[in-house]
């Protein structure tokens, strides 16, 4: 049977004909629900037009942290991507829209078809979050509330699985790119590697041709 190694924190993942390997390179811890930004970001939820997530985890964990966010939020939520509207959906909640491109940039080439000058848009994010989206709305001056909602820290757990033995190697996001390579000192050959979203292959690329020579 084909051995799947998930680098993801998602536990429930599994492929149909394959043995899954989860090991979890992330760690996510949400901040607290009694800091000062997150409570002034929760009352005032009814006053934001659109609420942007950019992963699943951003999805879980705030509609974790408050009930009421997701009847607030229920009709101005927009993703990312698949992962974070089936995150959404789980919840009842359909996006107004998802991004054709899974990432930041493609979040932004989507934007550029509406206006956004009544905008007042909420940001829920990780703490490692690139600056790319929160660049491009300080340009357009577009009104937004950007919150740290959870940090993102690396982990080794233990035991650590054989990269000789596994086939496939998942990679779910840049951080867990950057978690694989503080773990694994060594890539080994002939190993199909997957990736979601175009910004998580990059990073892969990136950090592999600083620490080994490319083929």
């Amino acid at each position: 049977m084909k051995k799947v190694l998930y680098l993801g924190t998602d536990n429930t993942f599994a492929l149909e004909g394959c043995e899954v390997i989860h090991y979890p390179v992330i760690l996510l811890i949400p901040r607290s629900f009694q800091e000062a930004k997150i409570q002034s970001c929760l009352k005032k939820l009814s006053l934001f037009t659109h609420c942007f997530l950019t992963s699943k985890n951003a999805v879980e964990i705030l509609f974790t942290l408050s009930v009421d966010a997701l009847e607030a939020l229920r009709e101005k939520c927009i993703s990312i991507g698949p992962a974070t509207s089936l995150a959404l959906k789980k919840r009842g909640i359909g996006p107004l829209w998802e991004s054709t491109v899974s990432s930041q940039e493609g979040m932004i080439e989507e934007m550029q078809k509406y206006s956004w000058k009544e905008a007042y848009i909420f940001y829920p994010r990780s703490s490692l979050a690139r600056s790319c989206l929160s660049s491009y709305l300080d340009q357009e001056k577009i009104a937004y509330e950007a919150l740290d909602l959870y940090d993102t820290v690396w982990q080794e757990p233990q035991p650590i699985p054989s990269l000789e033995e596994v086939d496939e190697i998942i990679f779910t996001s840049p951080s867990t790119v950057e978690g694989f390579f503080r773990v694994f000192l060594k890539m080994p050959e002939g190993k199909k590697l997957t990736f979601q979203g175009p910004i998580t292959e990059e990073a892969f690329y990136r950090i592999f041709s600083r620490n080994f020579c490319l083929p």
